[in-house]
């Protein structure tokens, strides 16, 4: 791996190092012209996982528990129901391999909200049982300055998650190769002269990606390399979304006008599970995002 010691949040001398490798996968695979175009869309993240007695959590990084938030900072609600806190990222534990994809909140903690769909109380309002994902009210991104900030826990009816503190392992992301649900933004590449042979490539180009290298080449590097468990179910935050078999809609929704940010992925494992295996996944256009302004943040479920 990489990184030996995933405890140990290397700077970005380490990011530079490590993303040297993952341009030689790409040139090796795809040749200089276009696997130079790929590795250069590359972006540093976090793979998540729950700590355990061999590995601490990052910081304040975890999964439920109660939310950490200033004092005075309301509960978020949807239709007069509570959101469930699912997710708690700190942001200055991480930003040391973040460098330029550090959100303007600087080193806030960031406080994940969701509108649970198994809120089952007679509580909630029928306009609250029948929302729809669409509404970008059903989710929410919370800032707080961990110096301020005070453990709040979520009121009724609102399900509680037990508090899972999280382990943030470094890696490299590329837009994902993953079978024909390619990221669009691969369509975008300059092929050359690559669509001279076959006519296969004209209706998605980003399918020459992931033919040479997204089936095969980048899983093998991403868990040998970086120890990421391959499959779908990847817990992440910031980078690139992690396999591209669930959200498309959304993403390329805010895709074709304007570039999106992915925050944080959330897969379903042992400790933690909803649905048939499914994930929620956090994206925001990029110029809302970088404007300061979280209330773009959308929540995209799969799978529930």
């Amino acid at each position: 791996m990489i990184f030996d010691d995933i405890r140990c949040f290397p700077d970005r001398m380490g990011y530079q190092e490590a993303l040297s490798g993952v341009r030689e996968l790409c040139v090796e695979h795809l040749g200089e012209h276009l696997g130079g175009q790929l590795a250069a869309l590359a972006r540093p993240a976090f793979d998540l996982k729950p700590a355990d007695e061999s590995s601490a959590a990052a910081g304040l990084c975890r999964w439920g528990g109660p939310a950490l938030l200033e004092p005075g900072t309301p509960w978020p609600m949807y239709a007069g129901v509570p959101l469930s806190l699912y997710a708690v990222l700190d942001v200055g534990a991480l930003s040391p391999w973040l460098g330029d994809q550090i959100p303007p909140t600087g080193s806030a903690l960031l406080n994940f909200f969701f509108l649970d769909p198994e809120t089952g109380s007679t509580e909630v309002p029928k306009e609250a049982s029948g929302f729809s994902y669409d509404d970008p009210q059903v989710c929410r991104v919370v800032p707080a300055d961990p110096q301020r900030a005070i453990e709040i826990a979520a009121p009724d009816p609102a399900p509680r998650f037990d508090r899972i503190p999280l382990v943030a392992t470094p890696v490299v992301t590329l837009p994902s190769a993953s079978s024909y649900d390619c990221d669009p933004v691969l369509n975008s590449l300059d092929f050359g002269n690559e669509f001279e042979e076959t006519s296969l490539y004209r209706v998605n180009p980003g399918w020459l990606v992931v033919d040479k290298f997204g089936e095969d080449a980048w899983p093998r590097y991403c868990v040998s390399e970086q120890g990421i468990e391959w499959g779908g179910m990847s817990n992440q935050a910031f980078g690139w979304p992690p396999i591209r078999s669930y959200g498309v809609d959304l993403l390329e929704e805010l895709s074709p006008d304007e570039p999106y940010v992915h925050l944080l992925t959330l897969g379903s494992t042992d400790l933690w599970e909803w649905g048939d295996g499914g994930i929620v996944r956090f994206v925001a256009p990029a110029k809302a995002l970088w404007e300061g302004d979280l209330s773009q943040v959308r929540a995209n479920p799969d799978d529930w």
